[in-house]
């Protein structure tokens, strides 16, 4: 059996206070909602949770900066969203525009492979990515 090589780690967007918070402080408070299964603990996650976690996808970007799940990226003249898609068991980056004399929006919301080699984090879908 092939061994994992990767960290599995996640971050958690505070939804009252717009921010990242420390993954103690946000483990803490939802351990009571969570539910321990052979060792395994399944985050509350829905739309009333206080926070939304986002999982480290194991890919670094060119500039060694961790990538997480809803980080935008910057790849030549694109810019993508990073999500988890269950079709495919793994992390894509969503389009969503393209420079040209500004950023355009893209409606077709293809999705594609990141290449680390040549993309780099702007920001998250939680703050600006200006």
């Amino acid at each position: 059996m092939r061994e994992l090589n990767r960290a599995i780690k996640f971050r958690a967007w505070d939804k009252y206070r717009k921010r990242f918070c420390d993954w103690k402080e946000a483990t803490a408070i939802t351990m009571e909602e969570s539910q321990m299964r052979i060792g395994i603990i399944t985050l509350h996650n829905g739309k009333d949770s206080e926070y939304v976690f986002q999982q480290f996808t194991g890919l670094k970007d060119k500039n060694g900066k961790e990538i997480y799940e809803g980080d935008k990226y910057k790849r030549y003249n694109y810019l993508y969203e990073v999500f988890y898609d269950t079709n495919s068991a793994g992390f894509k980056g969503k389009l969503l525009a393209r420079y040209c004399d500004g950023w355009q929006p893209e409606a077709s919301g293809q999705a594609f492979g990141i290449d680390t080699g040549i993309t780099e984090v702007t920001g998250n879908k939680f703050e600006d990515t200006k």
